[in-house]
């Protein structure tokens, strides 16, 4: 028999809720739009290996008959009713979440192994016996690719995020990119029991492509996470760009598909937080400790770096740590505090309101019961946010967001930011009081990777000048392209 031509297509992984020792076969062999044909599954002996061949889906050939395509892996890796059930996993992760999902996924592909695809006629499917002696024949003596997840536990992807929504000059609703992003990952696990971790993610410039391997920190590269990290039994060390301590915090209300993330200041001057050590920090040195005793400790230093623009004075140094405890039910809670040393305060640098040094502080709790989820955070920050107009100001930000699964594909959220002033010497009207709704569709493996939705929001806020702020609405599309 012919090997099946379009074997190159690779299906992704599911992060599904299991343990790193035991992969989800359901995810790794689907065929999302078609039917999974109604005969058994077989095993076959192959090079030393001992491969369960599942059924995947119908071919149909004009001579000869239909066909049935399957999927041969390791046969101690079985589908459990479970397993099934948890396909339409409502998680959503970022930051440190996210990457410790990409490793469990890692896990998982290497865990697999070697995966083979055969043809088998539609006639011949109905006998395991029969269909493995024609899967073993076509397996020696055709042509085929294979899966080498064991030679390179990796992953590289394309998150694509197409946008409508009002436009920056309140001319009307414009086509935009809402922050699609790509990535290397690269995570081994040596046998002394030591972890590897290496990652690049860069934002997608579909005018300029190759500034998503531009490894500089210079304004043409749009590098989003540039890092390497080693680690043992949950304590490790990492270096390069990355989420920052203060961001664990920030980000447990950090869901919205457009509009939030506002008032926490993990993203300050309209930036990505990175040399203000809040949001993805520039040149940060990190230690960790997770899941110990339900604790979860990260802290982090910066040396000496530069500042968001308009600033005239480098960062001597950024320190900044986190906390959170999982150890109640449903619930965890965290704190967070992040400083920026400046090298001095110019009098430029107090002209736009900066009259110290950088410092910020959080609080965040996140719970979940059943089909909802509830997450808020409060935050206090000095000579950290600043207006419309560039002007810096000490402030209280709170952030909020409640999401309700209506079904296993259909979701509701709601929440809001808000930022207050709280600077006797501020002079401007500049407030933050944007209510958000936002109705999710999800589709794929249903973890915010591929989702449609529309968002809605109604600020009741001002800029420094005291206008107020129009109604905005996106409606956008998210789908995460698995390249390898």
């Amino acid at each position: 028999m012919r090997y099946v031509k379009n074997l190159l297509i690779l299906f992704p992984l599911a992060f599904l809720p299991l343990s790193a020792e035991k992969a989800s076969t359901l995810d790794i062999l689907s065929v999302k739009e078609k039917v999974v044909p109604n005969v058994p599954s077989f095993f076959v002996d192959y090079r030393g290996e001992a491969l369960k061949c599942y059924p995947i889906r119908y071919i149909d050939h004009k001579l000869g008959g239909r066909q049935i395509e399957y999927r041969c892996i390791k046969k101690d890796i079985d589908i459990t009713p479970e397993e099934i059930d948890s396909f339409a996993n409502n998680g959503e992760a970022t930051g440190t979440d996210e990457t410790e999902r990409m490793k469990e996924e890692i896990k998982y592909k290497k865990n697999i192994g070697t995966m083979y695809t055969v043809t088998i006629a539609e006639r011949n499917a109905y006998s395991p016996w029969k269909a493995s002696i024609l899967a073993k024949r076509e397996l020696e003596n055709g042509l085929f690719y294979r899966y080498f997840s064991v030679l390179l536990p990796a992953k590289l992807y394309i998150s694509a995020r197409p946008q409508y929504a009002g436009s920056k000059n309140e001319q009307g609703m414009e086509w935009k990119d809402g922050g699609s992003r790509g990535g290397f990952f690269y995570y081994y696990k040596f046998d002394s029991g030591y972890d590897l971790i290496l990652q690049h993610e860069a934002k997608i410039n579909w005018s300029n492509v190759s500034s998503f391997v531009n490894l500089s920190s210079n304004s043409e590269s749009t590098r989003r996470l540039q890092y390497i990290t080693v680690s043992k039994d949950d304590i490790g060390i990492l270096g390069g760009k990355y989420w920052s301590p203060y961001y664990d915090i920030a980000g447990m209300t950090d869901h919205f598909m457009a509009f939030g993330s506002e008032a926490a200041g993990a993203f300050n001057d309209a930036g990505d937080g990175g040399a203000s050590g809040t949001g993805r920090s520039n040149r940060a040195i990190q230690a960790y400790i997770g899941n110990y005793n339900d604790f979860r400790i990260r802290l982090q230093y910066q040396p000496a770096h530069h500042p968001n623009n308009g600033i005239n004075s480098d960062y001597a140094y950024g320190l900044a740590g986190s906390f959170i405890y999982s150890g109640w039910q449903n619930t965890k809670v965290g704190a967070s505090v992040a400083y920026g040393k400046f090298e001095q305060i110019t009098p430029q640098m107090e002209a736009i309101g900066i009259q110290g040094n950088d410092l910020s502080y959080i609080a965040g709790i996140s719970y979940t019961w059943k089909d909802l989820t509830l997450n808020a955070n409060l935050s206090y920050t000095k000579n950290h946010m600043n207006d419309d107009q560039g002007i810096y100001f000490d402030g209280v930000g709170a952030e909020l967001y409640m999401r309700y699964d209506i079904s296993g594909t259909i979701r509701l959220a709601v929440g809001g930011n808000w930022l207050y002033p709280r600077d006797s010497s501020y002079n401007g009207r500049y407030n933050i009081r944007k209510p958000i709704l936002s109705l999710q569709y999800t589709f794929g493996k249903k973890n915010y990777d591929d989702l449609v939705y529309i968002e809605v929001t109604s600020p009741k806020g001002h800029t420094a000048s005291g206008e107020s702020i129009e109604t905005k609405v996106a409606v956008g599309l998210r789908y995460m392209f698995n390249l390898w």
